[in-house]
């Protein structure tokens, strides 16, 4: 799932030679609501066939993590920083880090044994 347009996703993944790798690529082009509207992951859960709780979004954008939230997916944060609600839902400012990796770490925050 990209916020890009699937085909500029698709030659990315190619010219590094990802290309063959993912089975499915979901781009902005193919929902009527882009991020942090949940619509593009719940796409691509159904393209799969898959529960979006039984998925595993991989995000770093503040939109992305909402988005995919949002559709009932655990998240890995790839940041540098806390992650904020994109829009007027939730507290902004308010550190969401933790209760997103520990959702996507089964209770333990990375890094912790």
């Amino acid at each position: 799932m990209s916020a890009h347009y699937g085909d500029a996703v698709r030659h990315g993944l190619t010219v590094v030679g990802t290309g063959g790798l993912l089975c499915t690529v979901i781009g902005r082009d193919e929902v009527t609501h882009t991020t942090p509207a949940p619509d593009a992951y719940l796409h691509a859960a159904g393209v799969m066939d898959v529960e979006p709780a039984r998925c595993l979004a991989h995000e770093d954008a503040d939109e992305g993590i909402t988005a995919a939230t949002r559709a009932g997916m655990p998240v890995i944060a790839i940041r540098d920083r806390p992650w904020q609600w994109s829009c007027q839902t939730g507290r902004p400012g308010e550190d969401h880090t933790s209760r997103i990796t520990e959702s996507a770490s089964g209770g333990k925050r990375f890094g912790e044994t």
